[in-house]
């Protein structure tokens, strides 16, 4: 028995060993725990470095390009041709007379090489500009991901804190209605309680209990659910660091005001307007020239015979020259397009003045319910504070003998309520401090 004993004692003591404690984790820390985990945030990083390599590209177009070449043909039936020999007033030919020949040799080789260099394309400076609005967008976007990550993370904070509010309060109730269930339960056996009153005193205690049961399996999901917005691995235990007084704490008034021009939302329309501006511009440019440097070198080789290696039978010749392509005539298409460009920039400029100004009447909205949720807490408090002051005067009363259970109930009752209204102002001032959060775009 003794070898059981030891054994259950040393694998208690080796997982208590291996049982880590929780971490202390700040609302600032669960942010960037996500953002350094999220796949989304990791995705759109990427695309922010593809869109920054675009620039590359377009380099890399204006450097000089060279190519080689090589084609080994074998004719094996020469193309025929009809010569008017008689036109050339030869001596005993007939005037009409024609001959049909074949010209050139059965293998012709070549080997060449081919360079090419942009002088001027108006396209350039706007494609490099294109480039630059499309790595805006997607530095933007990852800007907008974040802050929903950060939203969705901060939810689900704010939730945990006001679960282990509900639990805390779940769980005094409880032990106030189990010393009165056990006081009751002496009192029945003395003689001194009636069956009825005893069993309403189980059924407080039951409902507390299921109550408390409630707030505890609700706060295990909350739980769930942040680690899992923040990837965090299975398993992890966290101890919140931050506190619901100091969130409330601070005033309504004391929230940053940011610069909504730099909001992401407002910010996605305005780079939305400026690239189609610019894409208006690379139509128009498509109507100017373009000017190509190029230049060749072939050797051609003719012979009779499958033989490259046979002397005198290669023949080099080589060119240079400048290319210029002038575009006459497109049915005005490209100035059609740049005015479909220019009429899109104007709906996204509107579309960045309507939003500013919903995120400005929302931004006033929600400070306004912060303010108003933060008096209704304080009141709440208050009337919570009172009502424990009441139902623990009750309480002491109800065992001295000096009042009846059906007082102290309607004292619970009460207390119930403040309860209840304390946890719904908390949860309308933590709604609203997440709304304005969101509506500023600021965190």
């Amino acid at each position: 028995m003794k070898y059981v004993v030891f054994a259950c004692c040393f694998f208690c003591l080796l997982n208590t060993a291996h049982a880590q404690p929780p971490r202390n984790l700040s609302l600032e820390e669960a942010f960037q725990f996500a953002l350094a985990n999220r796949q989304e945030i990791k995705a759109k990083a990427l695309q922010v470095q593809i869109a920054e390599s675009a620039d590359d590209k377009i380099r890399a177009q204006w450097k000089p390009s060279l190519s080689a070449s090589a084609d080994l043909r074998w004719n094996t039936q020469l193309q025929s041709n009809v010569l008017p020999i008689g036109a050339f007033g030869i001596p005993g030919v007939d005037p009409d007379a024609t001959r049909t020949i074949q010209f050139g040799t059965p293998f012709n080789n070549t080997l060449g090489l081919q360079a090419e260099q942009k002088i001027y394309d108006a396209n350039r400076g706007i494609d490099r500009k294109i480039n630059a609005n499309e790595t805006d967008q997607q530095r933007n976007e990852l800007r907008r991901r974040e802050y929903d990550v950060r939203y969705q993370v901060a939810a689900a904070y704010y939730n945990v804190l006001w679960q282990q509010e509900r639990v805390r309060l779940a769980m005094q109730t409880v032990n106030r209605i189990q010393v009165l269930l056990n006081e009751g339960k002496v009192r029945f056996q003395n003689g001194d309680l009636l069956q009825n009153d005893l069993d309403r005193l189980l059924l407080d205690d039951n409902n507390a209990r299921f109550a408390m049961n409630k707030a505890e399996s609700d706060l295990a999901l909350a739980w769930k659910n942040l680690n899992y917005l923040m990837r965090a691995p299975e398993g992890t235990q966290w101890a919140l660091s931050d506190r619901l007084e100091q969130l409330w704490s601070q005033d309504a008034s004391a929230l940053p005001l940011p610069r909504l021009e730099d909001h992401p939302e407002i910010r996605a329309e305005q780079l939305a307007a400026q690239a189609h501006e610019l894409q208006g511009r690379k139509e128009l440019a498509q109507l100017r020239p373009s000017v190509d440097a190029y230049g060749n070198y072939t050797l051609l080789q003719l012979h009779d015979q499958p033989n490259p290696f046979a002397a005198g039978t290669w023949f080099p010749f080589n060119f240079v020259g400048i290319r210029a392509t002038v575009p006459l005539y497109d049915a005005r298409l490209a100035r059609l397009e740049a005015r479909d460009h220019t009429l899109r920039s104007d709906v996204s400029r509107l579309n960045a003045e309507q939003l500013e100004a919903d995120l400005s009447y929302q931004m006033e909205q929600y400070r306004m319910a912060m303010q108003q949720a933060k008096l209704e807490m304080e009141q709440a408090q208050q009337n919570l504070k009172l009502a424990n002051q009441v139902y623990d005067t009750d309480a002491f009363r109800f065992l001295q003998g000096v009042i009846r259970l059906s007082a102290l109930r309607d004292s619970a009752f009460a207390g119930q309520q403040a309860e209840n209204n304390y946890l719904s102002a908390i949860y309308n001032w933590l709604v609203a401090a997440l709304n304005y959060r969101k509506a500023a775009g600021v965190w």
